[in-house]
Order: structure tokens, then C-alpha cells, then sequence
């Protein structure tokens, strides 16, 4: 093989400069996730068109060749001459010479030209995996529940757009290509959540920060996003920085120690780097934020630390780990310990009928949405239709204003049935499932990520939600692209 094929083309370099600038954009704002999902669907295009180009080149190829051999070199000959094949084919007809040469030219372009341009296609990517499988075929369901939708078209196509968002998963399989390209767009995802902490912490000092976009920047320090998302986000990097920390050590510590050829001084330096920047990633979410899922997810990641960092025959004991973490951060952290205290009176206050905190409301909509289910439980009310479904449930009472249950599975069980629902949790077991088949670290991380992924959707709607959904499929899909193990 030449050195120039060896070379990444322009259409590689596109790929992954497409998928680098969603993995920093998912940090910033709906604005720059947009712009960056657009052009990962470039991106996936030229890869696709790419690949056609290479199949319909190498099979037109090798026809013409056989032919040409067949026509002027050796006429129509069977190619079957040897004694041997004779004797081993005698039970079986003679197909003729014409249809044999074709025959071989067709293989010869299946197996040589069409597996090289289908390598730039999903085939090869998604060999082993039931993750992007499981996507497609959940969002055809999607699509599908059109047909017996109680939604209006504008509330229809909004929803396609929210739940097309999964398909981060499979493109982001399909355009990263290798360990070293996957371990470029995490090192850009972890640098865009560095600089949301640094900016945090910027906010809390009383700084002022004219960069930061979000509403709640002065007055909770989430300077792009909202005070639930930002936590959730830091506590899933949290983890990945942790079951990387030798990549990151081995980065950072060159960044440090650059000039200096002692290895041990990077070493050090570079672990020092590390600590300080989870440290920074676990105070902030434990002390300055007020997002009750996100501390509830730091703790979640932090148990899967626990669990992977076991021995195998110890990992029973880790079920008691997130209740001492949980004791630790109630004694020490005082916003821990207001936004956990008010989840009994706020249960109270929706068993009194008032619908005015966080809790109430969540409660509200997942009683009306039991309720929607009911009435249609196996294939729901279609795309797009919780808000109708929701006001149909409450059977002439007082309710809320909302376009969705605050639960990712009550949400497509409402809109896509029994049916949608069984698919979203297919989802969910295939990413556990390839998570499985990978390398330590990125298995360990994966699974960290599905379970802060698993329990935000009990509590929220990542997956519909801008900005944050993009941050989930991103990283899963990232993962997914390390060494598999064989089976």
C-alpha cells in the first residue's frame, strides 16, 4: 500500500473536523449544536456518496477486465479445467463459460471493490453493534405514528426534529473511524466542559463574564445552559475523565512539562492536572449548583467509579456506597442538603393539589400520562401528541401548560405506544449490551454514561432535549468506536 493511501482524504478530515465541532459546540447553546449537527449530516453524506463512488467504480472495473480477458485472451473457456475439480464437480451441472466469467467478475467486485467502498459505509461500522440498529429502527416507529397522530403538523414536524436527535448515535459511529480519532473528540469534548466549569467558577466569584449566554448565568453560574443540564453534563465528564485519566495524564502532562525530557515530571504534572480538574468538576456540582439531578447523577457516576476500581469478588459491598456518599454530601453540602429536603414537601404539596414546584408538576404529568396510556396503550396517540394527550386526561379539570411528562419513557409511551416504548428500551439494553464487547476504559465509561443516561430519563427527557440529547448520543456514539473485544 502507497503512503498516499495511507493519508487521510479531505472527506476524512471533514468527517472528523465535523464531529470535533459538535463534541466543543455541545457545551455552548442550541445555536452552535445546530450549526455543528448540520454538519456532521454533511459530513455523513460525503461519506456515503464516497462510498458509492468506490463500489460502482471497482465492480464496473472488474466486469470489464474479465471480459476483456475472456473476449481476446482465452475465448469463452470453462474455467473449471483441472482433473481434480472435474472429479469433485461431477455431481453437479456445468454452468457455461460466458456465465462463469461473469459470475467471477461480479464476486471479484463484490469482494474487492464493494467491500472497499462499503468500508466507507455503514457496514463495517456497525458489525457487532445492535446500537444503531436499534436507533433506526426506533425512529422509523416514530415516523410511522404519523398515520394516527390527535397532533397538528407544526407540533408533528417540532417533535421529528427533538427525537431525530438520537441519530448522533449512528452517525457519530459511522464518521469516527479509529481509536486515535475518538480519543481526538473526547479530548475536545472534555476541553469544552473545562471551559464551562472555568466559567462557573468565573460567575461565582462575582466576575463578570460577557461570553456566557444562559439567563441563569449570574445568578446560578450555569453560563451556557440551564441548572438542570449543566450538572448532568459534568458528571458524566467527570466520569469519562476518570476511566481515561491515563490518556489525559499522558496529554496534559506533556502540555505542562513541554521542553523538559523527564517522563517522571510529566507524569507527576499530569497528574496533578487531572485531580485538580475533577475536583473542580465535583465541587461545582456538589456545591455550587442547584440542580437536583446533577448532584443525584455525581453520585451515580461516583458509585460506578467505586463498582470498576472493586475487585470482582468486593463489587457486592458497592451497594452501599452511594448511600454513604449520599450521607456525606447531606452532612457537607448545604444547597445538597436544601434541594434533598424539599422533595417530601413538595410531594405534599401536589397531594394538596398545588402544582407550583418541581416535584408537583413532575408528579402532575406522570399521573396524566398513566392516564393517556390507558386510553391508548398499544401504539399511543402518535408523534407529537402529549400535550393533546394530556389535556384529554384530565377530563375537564385545571392543568398545566407543557409539552412534555418530564420522563423520557412516559413520553414515547404516551405518543408511540406499548410498541415505541419496548423500542426506546431497546435502545437503551443495545447501548448496555455494546458497551459489553468493548475495551475496559471504554466500557467502563459507556456504561457510567447509561446510567446517568438511564436515570435522568426517569426524572427528565434527555434525549428530546437540546443540547444536552447532542452531549449524550455524541459520547456514546465516541465510545462505541474503540477496539471491540471477540467474542
Amino acid at each position: 500500500m502507497s503512503l498516499d493511501e495511507d493519508k487521510p482524504t479531505w472527506v476524512e478530515k471533514f468527517a472528523l473536523f465535523a464531529v470535533c465541532c459538535l463534541a466543543f459546540s455541545v457545551s455552548f447553546g442550541v445555536a452552535l449544536v445546530s450549526v455543528s449537527c448540520l454538519l456532521v449530516v454533511v459530513a455523513s453524506l460525503f461519506y456515503f456518496l464516497k462510498g458509492q463512488t468506490s463500489r460502482s467504480d471497482s465492480l464496473f472495473n472488474s466486469l470489464y477486465n474479465r471480459l476483456f480477458n475472456k473476449l481476446f485472451n482465452k475465448g469463452f473457456e470453462s474455467p473449471v479445467k483441472a482433473e481434480g475439480a472435474i472429479k469433485n464437480h461431477n455431481s453437479q451441472p456445468k454452468s457455461p463459460a460466458w456465465f462463469a466469467g461473469w459470475s467471477n467478475a461480479w464476486s471479484n467486485g463484490r469482494s474487492n471493490g464493494w467491500s472497499n467502498g462499503w468500508s466507507n459505509g455503514w457496514s463495517n461500522d456497525w458489525v457487532g453493534l445492535w446500537t444503531p440498529r436499534a436507533v433506526w429502527v426506533a425512529l422509523l416507529w416514530v415516523v410511522i405514528s404519523i398515520l394516527w397522530t390527535i397532533s397538528s403538523w407544526h407540533q408533528v414536524g417540532a417533535e421529528l426534529i427533538r427525537t431525530s436527535r438520537i441519530l448522533v448515535i449512528p452517525l457519530s459511529v459511522y464518521l469516527i473511524r479509529n481509536e486515535a480519532q475518538a480519543l481526538k473528540v473526547i479530548h475536545v469534548w472534555v476541553w469544552g466542559q473545562l471551559i464551562v466549569i472555568l466559567t462557573s467558577y468565573w460567575l461565582w466569584m462575582g466576575m463578570q463574564a460577557p461570553w456566557a449566554t444562559s439567563h441563569d448565568a449570574v445568578q446560578y453560574f450555569t453560563p451556557f445552559s440551564n441548572t438542570l443540564d449543566q450538572p448532568i453534563m459534568s458528571a458524566v465528564t467527570f466520569g469519562v475523565i476518570w476511566f481515561f485519566r491515563d490518556y489525559f495524564i499522558e496529554i496534559w502532562g506533556n502540555l505542562l512539562g513541554a521542553g523538559r525530557s523527564e517522563q517522571s515530571s510529566k507524569k507527576l504534572k499530569g497528574s496533578l492536572a487531572l485531580y485538580t480538574v475533577l475536583c473542580l468538576f465535583l465541587v461545582n456540582v456538589c456545591f455550587l449548583m442547584i440542580g437536583r439531578s446533577g448532584m443525584l447523577s455525581m453520585i451515580l457516576t461516583l458509585t460506578v467509579i467505586v463498582w470498576w476500581s472493586l475487585k470482582p469478588n468486593y463489587r457486592m459491598y458497592a451497594v452501599v456506597v452511594p448511600f454513604l456518599i449520599f450521607g456525606i454530601l447531606f452532612a457537607v453540602s448545604p444547597k445538597f442538603q436544601d434541594r434533598i429536603s424539599k422533595i417530601p414537601s413538595e410531594v405534599m404539596d401536589y397531594k394538596k393539589g398545588r402544582l407550583d414546584t418541581s416535584q408537583a408538576i413532575r408528579l402532575e404529568f406522570w399521573h396524566r400520562s398513566v392516564q393517556a396510556i390507558a386510553d391508548k396503550p398499544l401504539l399511543g396517540s402518535g408523534v407529537g401528541s402529549w400535550p393533546q394527550a394530556y389535556v384529554i386526561a384530565l377530563r375537564g379539570e385545571q392543568g398545566i401548560q407543557a409539552d412534555s411528562p418530564h420522563q423520557q419513557f412516559l413520553l414515547w409511551w404516551v405518543e408511540e405506544g406499548t410498541v415505541g416504548f419496548l423500542l426506546l428500551f431497546a435502545v437503551y439494553a443495545s447501548i448496555f449490551r455494546d458497551a459489553l464487547k468493548l475495551e475496559p476504559r471504554a466500557k467502563s465509561a459507556l456504561i457510567g454514561t447509561l446510567n446517568v443516561l438511564f436515570f435522568t430519563s426517569l426524572m427528565n427527557c434527555p434525549l428530546q432535549g437540546a443540547g444536552i440529547s447532542e452531549f449524550f448520543c455524541l459520547i456514546v456514539g465516541a465510545l462505541m468506536a474503540f477496539k471491540r473485544l471477540p467474542d
